[in-house]
């Protein structure tokens, strides 16, 4: 039965298709489109065509009297497959420290291993393999089909899935089909962005007071000792945004930060609170990033550019998101748009429709500077500046001051559309320069980094709603607001963390 050609290669092109039907999952299946679909499979057939090629050429002037080409071309079908959780292995088996690359040759090479194995394997029991490989390819579609069929249930099977966890936000949600006159919630993160306070006592503003009544003329609200809950953004973003604490003090110890933003929120593969607020709320979530990285959409991501090429690219991108071909997927495809955000920030779009959550993630005032004294965006600025505590303190005073003129012009803008629409501007974590400047100005280095900038704006119904605290709460007092949930608050708390080579880095611990 397995001893023709047509059998490996029939064999091989449904382990191409098993990728595909194993993401068209229960929760992903009803939010998916046909054009995402197609795209995904177009680009599975385009690679089982270029590894058949590949397969061919290698086997046809080097292996040709060592090994059968049927044998050859399952076993690389079979790597390739393998290769679609090469991230996932990476993280399973090392730390992410501050030489990483070290990690992604030891993984390979354990990939390498694999491969010699399966060539092995496939020589010596060929028949049994492929008799595996069939029951393995028929177990996968019966599952998918047992998900199509049973895809009206879907509302119960969520139902079931919000009710793991106590602190989850999304179980507090009521459904909201109707997304007309519905608000849209602004979340503007100004990376980096220390108080007012802070910011005073440095000389980086001149009047504290000047800048709120200012902010009081165009109802905007500042809110003093606002506070963040993690330290570091990739914890802050995902506190925010899933309106719980991602990681705590009697967490198990992560090893990369796949868990956290912006990752969280690429793989759509893996489901999260985030999701499941999108899902129960009907919004759609609009994200604009910057040079860190750029948007890029999947089913819950939208983009604001309209660029055809690369809303097709990142859903191919992200489709390869835990495999080894991200790497090249991200060289060819991927156009980063470094100023998305400050430029929407600066000019908002007019049309913005209802019941949608926008985040726009600035990577300002914070290095890499690239606002001058006249608020320009000047792409080459950092090349320009000395290495000077004075130099890095000024460049930061120009940004913070600019994105404070941005932030009244920009919620006048988005007032001016809708004056329902909730905007929160805030720091995702404060900021410190060297111990010696914030000592003379009366302000400890790890706390400032604790403390950060916030100002929002709401409707006049949402007055008497109780206000936040902290990051984890806003998602929370926003959804509130808006009418799509009565929920409590979680208790605001502190956590400290640890970069990657730190042997504390994966834990954090409650800030005293």
């Amino acid at each position: 039965m397995f001893t023709n050609l047509k059998s490996s290669l029939f064999i091989s092109l449904f382990l191409f298709l098993v990728p595909i039907i194993a993401f068209l999952n229960n929760i992903n299946l009803p939010q998916i489109s046909l054009l995402e679909v197609y795209l995904i499979s177009a680009s599975q057939f385009a690679l089982f065509l270029i590894l058949l090629f590949f397969s061919f050429t290698v086997h046809y002037f080097f292996l040709k009297k060592k090994i059968e080409f049927k044998i050859f071309f399952l076993a690389n079908s079979t790597i390739f497959f393998f290769l679609l959780f090469f991230q996932n292995v990476k993280s399973l088996l090392f730390f992410e420290k501050q030489n990483f690359i070290l990690d992604e040759i030891f993984t390979l090479l354990i990939f390498i291993i694999l491969y010699l194995f399966i060539l092995y394997s496939f020589k010596k029991n060929f028949i049994l393999i492929c008799r595996f490989l069939i029951i393995f390819i028929f177990l996968q579609f019966s599952y998918f089909l047992y998900n199509l069929v049973n895809i009206r249930f879907s509302n119960e099977f969520e139902a079931k899935l919000e009710q793991r966890g106590d602190d989850l936000l999304h179980y507090d949600i009521l459904s909201k089909k109707d997304k007309k006159n519905s608000p849209n919630i602004f979340f503007v993160i100004l990376d980096g962005m220390m108080t007012l306070e802070s910011a005073e006592k440095l000389k980086i503003i001149k009047d504290k007071k000047k800048i709120i009544d200012t902010f009081s003329k165009n109802n905007i609200i500042y809110k003093k000792d606002f506070l963040v809950n993690y330290d570091q953004t990739y914890l802050s973003l995902a506190a925010l945004l899933q309106g719980s604490y991602p990681v705590k003090e009697n967490s198990n110890k992560y090893r990369t930060r796949k868990d956290f933003f912006p990752f969280f929120i690429l793989n759509q593969k893996k489901d999260n609170n985030f999701f499941k607020i999108l899902r129960k709320t009907n919004k759609d979530f609009f994200w604009l990033g910057n040079s860190g990285v750029s948007c890029q959409n999947n089913i819950y991501i939208n983009c604001i550019s309209d660029n055809k090429k690369l809303k097709f690219s990142s859903i191919i991108n992200l489709f390869y998101f835990d495999s080894i071909y991200i790497y090249l997927f991200n060289k060819i495809l991927i156009n980063t748009n470094s100023y998305e955000a400050i430029n929407f920030f600066i000019n908002p779009k007019s049309k913005l429709g209802d019941n949608n959550i926008y985040l726009l993630h600035i990577l300002n005032p914070h290095p890499p500077y690239y606002l001058n004294k006249n608020c320009e965006i000047q792409k080459n600025l950092m090349e320009k500046l000395a290495n000077k505590i004075e130099i890095e303190i000024e460049y930061y005073g120009y940004a913070y001051n600019c994105l404070l003129n941005m932030t009244n012009n920009f919620i006048k803008k988005i007032s001016k559309y809708n004056d329902k629409d909730l905007i929160f501007i805030m720091g995702d974590h404060g900021w410190s320069f060297d111990e010696e400047t914030m000592k003379r100005s009366n302000l400890n280095v790890k706390e400032n980094r604790f403390k950060t900038f916030f100002s929002y704006k709401i409707p006049k119904k949402c007055e008497k709603t109780e206000k936040p605290n902290s990051i984890v709460n806003v998602m929370r007092f926003a959804l509130n607001c808006s009418g799509d949930t009565k929920t409590n608050y979680l208790k605001d708390l502190q956590y400290i963390s640890f970069f990657e080579g730190d042997k504390n880095y994966g834990k954090v611990f409650i800030k005293n």
